[in-house]
């Protein structure tokens, strides 16, 4: 399993610290284009239905509390994206944004 010590500890107190500002601060991206993660941080309101189970995997568990406000992600996952927390051929696809 994916820990924080696992993240640059730089960007582990970053985050950690600043979660809220982080979030708040973030830029926005035009209706047209769908980039999943950060739409749902910056657009809680828009609903993406993919028909599909949505994980998020993230490193940072501070995150994980904001991460569980948005109704359209199921589960949260400690790991990053260099390090996917499941077995190969279990997941059918990976959005990165």
């Amino acid at each position: 399993m994916m820990t924080e010590n696992d993240v640059n500890i730089v960007t582990a107190r970053g985050y950690k610290h600043a979660v809220t500002l982080y979030e708040q601060s973030r830029l926005s991206y035009p209706n047209e284009m769908i980039d999943l993660i950060k739409s749902f941080y910056n657009k809680p309101n828009i609903t993406i239905d993919l028909g599909a189970e949505i994980i998020a995997i993230e490193p940072i568990s501070a995150t994980h509390e904001n991460l569980k406000n948005i109704p359209l992600i199921t589960k949260i996952i400690n790991g990053t994206a260099e390090h996917i927390p499941f077995e190969d051929n279990t997941i059918d696809i990976i959005l990165c944004g």
